[in-house]
């Protein structure tokens, strides 16, 4: 074996596998529903065509554009979920300097010990 290889578990090989098992089943089954949405799409932009070729009027016109709209919206929606991206809002949060609360980091610190966790470096709180 080459001293740059690391010795694994094989537990944490079957979890590693596993992991990787699951993000490409997400990318898979993702896929699968991108390109069900095109198709449905597709379907709706030739029905929307039939129904206004069926009788040109107001009411046809009106249904046919909500019909496109829809298979339009479904795809949009599966798009803007894909590449969302998610801020976490901090407007409302005041920082927490040791020169303000010299007691109350420190017990903070002990605290987080106790319960095992890493001691965060930055405090914040919601104004009262």
């Amino acid at each position: 074996m080459p001293a740059a290889t690391a010795n694994v578990s094989p537990a944490f090989r079957v979890l590693a596998i596993k992991a990787v098992f699951t993000i490409v089943l997400f990318i898979v089954t993702y896929l699968v529903l991108f390109a069900a949405s095109l198709g449905l799409t597709f379907l709706c932009g030739v029905l929307a065509l039939r129904i206004v070729s069926a009788g040109v009027s107001g009411l046809t016109i009106a249904l046919g554009l909500g019909i496109v709209l829809m298979g339009l919206m479904i795809t949009y929606f599966l798009l803007k979920f894909i590449f969302a991206r998610h801020k976490v809002d901090r407007t409302g949060l005041t920082e927490i300097t040791r020169e303000q609360h010299p007691e109350l980091l420190p017990w903070c610190g002990k605290s987080w010990m106790k319960c095992r966790r890493t001691f965060r470096r930055r405090f914040t709180c919601r104004q009262m």
